[in-house]
């Protein structure tokens, strides 16, 4: 793969994940808290919150996206992982101790993710296509939590 696709690659994927560094973003607000990272930094109460029937918490986002990563991963070490879409939203509240765990493997797995793409060779237009994908797919969700997190503040529903 030509470097400056694969360094714009890393470059959204970080922003999605952690935010802008330097002077500047792509599709993120400027905010400190417009990361998926940030945007997760809640209590398991807020992440558990559910809007309504059909809807899904902070908390079923996360783990799906916890699960997109990990699917790349998967794929990236040569592996054919069973791709359970519809079991990724089954969990949709939490305690503190495994809201912490899942946010914790959700940064481990984006780790191995960031890893992949600086490192590997993206051998075809699967994983290329996958890589852009990825960014893409976490774009949306971190959109729809900034909306959930936005929404049970101006109904005094727990706060973060």
């Amino acid at each position: 793969m030509d470097e400056g696709v694969r360094n714009s690659l890393i470059t959204l994927l970080t922003e999605v994940f952690e935010g802008i560094h330097g002077n500047g973003t792509w599709f993120v607000d400027t905010g400190k808290d417009e990361r998926f990272f940030g945007r997760t930094d809640v209590s398991a109460a807020v992440a558990s919150w559910n809007p309504g029937p059909g809807l899904n918490s902070i908390a079923a986002h996360t783990i799906h996206i916890r699960f997109a990563v990990s699917l790349h991963n998967l794929f990236a070490r040569g592996e054919k992982p069973t791709m359970d879409w519809e079991g990724s939203w089954k969990i949709q509240a939490v305690d503190e101790a495994a809201w912490a765990e899942i946010r914790r493997t959700l940064r481990a797995e984006y780790e191995e993710v960031k890893g992949h793409f600086a490192t590997r060779g993206f051998e075809n237009p699967d994983s290329v296509t996958s890589a852009f994908a990825l960014v893409a797919h976490v774009a949306f969700h971190l959109g729809a939590i900034k909306h959930l997190r936005a929404f049970a503040t101006r109904t005094s529903r727990p706060s973060s």
